[in-house]
């Protein structure tokens, strides 16, 4: 897998690493995250939505 490069800001060229979120919304497509650069810039995110993966799972209980 290739590791993705991190995105700047097009208006000053900082990473987003030192963008701060300013909301995060989710929506049938995935999550819109919205943050603001160190130099004011505001942008929005569409991050989406991939296949689900079990993170936990149980036994049904031996009395059922």
């Amino acid at each position: 897998m290739r590791e993705r490069e991190p995105a700047v800001c097009p208006v000053c060229g900082w990473t987003d690493d030192d963008a701060a979120v300013v909301s995060r919304h989710h929506t049938s497509e995935g999550v819109i995250v919205w943050t603001r650069c160190v130099c004011g810039a505001v942008r929005a995110r569409l991050h989406r939505l991939g296949p689900a993966e079990p993170v936990a799972r149980a036994e049904p209980p031996w009395d059922a």
